[in-house]
């Protein structure tokens, strides 16, 4: 009889881990396909017109600066994996690193330069710029980013604000 009733708590137990660990690993994923709530995202309309569409869960983050960097680099980490592999390099994709702080600019650093500057194309650099700077720019007391990296044929590196992206129509809050 102690035998069945230990055994049957052991099956319970393993029982209730494995739940347990499903649970974790929807929760991770469902919070990787929300990534994009956290930052500001360039979509086109049905006209081929650029928009800034604000991700709605910005503000739970936007007082840490390191936080809206980890959710941009989550967020590209994440587009990435539909991308084709630049240059042999499989997972290889955007990331910002912030270098310092000096009210109200934010130094960052972006490293794998070149797939910004030569891979994207000019629209498809000047759409992460814009986006990097209104979500870092969320930050109370940062309006100016400043992207460090070299030149290319399609970016630049230096000093952005929001009224560097005059084309793109703002949209507050997503539906995300």
């Amino acid at each position: 009889m102690e035998k069945k009733y230990a055994m049957a708590v052991l099956i319970g137990v393993i029982i209730l881990g494995g739940i347990l660990a499903a649970s974790m690993l929807l929760k991770k994923n469902r919070s990787m396909a929300d990534e994009k709530s956290f930052v500001w995202l360039v979509e086109y309309d049905s006209n081929g017109s650029a928009m800034l569409v604000r991700g709605r869960k910005i503000n739970t983050i936007k007082a840490e600066l390191n936080k809206l960097i980890a959710a941009l680099n989550r967020h590209e980490a994440r587009s990435a994996l539909s991308r084709p592999e630049i240059e042999g390099a499989p997972g290889a994709y955007l990331k910002l690193t912030l270098q310092k702080t000096e009210k109200p600019v934010a130094v960052v650093e972006i490293t794998n330069e070149k797939y910004l500057t030569e891979k994207m194309g000019s629209s498809g650099a000047q759409d992460y710029l814009a986006a990097a700077t209104y979500t870092l720019t969320e930050n109370p007391g940062i309006t100016t980013v400043e992207f460090v990296f070299h030149a290319g044929e399609h970016a630049m590196p230096g000093p952005y604000t929001r009224e560097a992206f005059p084309n793109y129509k703002i949209v507050a809050s997503g539906g995300r």
